[in-house]
């Protein structure tokens, strides 16, 4: 998924360095506590892309199957 902000918020890092995502967004992806996630700052500014656990796994696989270009 990719998220952008819209407006100055809440900060969406906790002290403890959880991303705090939004409930709609959470519910939208199917997102539980502690799921893991890999997330990557876009060249854009205010943009970042997260990526669940499974979805590396499946991407991943696929890469070494020779399945992506």
């Amino acid at each position: 998924m990719i998220l952008a902000t819209s407006a100055p918020g809440k900060d969406v890092v906790t002290g403890q360095r959880q991303l705090r995502l939004p409930t709609p967004i959470r519910r939208a992806f199917r997102l539980t506590p502690g799921t893991r996630l890999l997330v990557v700052a876009c060249p854009e500014p205010g943009m970042v892309a997260v990526y669940p656990a499974a979805s590396l796994d499946a991407i991943l696989l696929a890469h070494h199957r020779g399945e992506l270009s």
